[in-house]
């Protein structure tokens, strides 16, 4: 279980991390491949707040609509299983401090 804080915390920490490794910013989209759980929502708020959009993938699909979904979507990114550890062993070397805003009202 998180606080809010904790959330906030990760969030920021996960928009600096996908930021500096992927170059995700305005425009940019990011795939979610996990299941529901914490980092679900950690990964939503984290796409969000680097000025990304995300594009949610769920697992229980059928095999051929996620990999139409995943060919179709044109993602710089996908965090799964695998993403999200390489981040968590990362996790300390970005700061828990928001990115700057960029997003305009258009």
């Amino acid at each position: 279980m998180l606080t809010y804080r904790q959330l906030d915390e990760h969030a920021n920490r996960l928009a600096h991390y996908l930021q500096t490794k992927y170059s995700v910013g305005n425009g940019v989209l990011v795939g979610i491949f996990q299941e529901r759980s914490e980092w679900q929502v950690i990964s939503i708020l984290g796409i969000m707040k680097a000025g990304a959009a995300y594009v949610p993938v769920d697992p229980a699909y059928p095999q051929e609509r996620i990999r139409y979904i995943l060919s179709d979507s044109d993602l710089r990114v996908l965090l799964d299983e695998a993403a999200l550890s390489q981040f968590r062993e990362e996790l300390a070397d970005y700061p828990v401090t928001a990115l700057p805003r960029t997003l305009q009202p258009d």
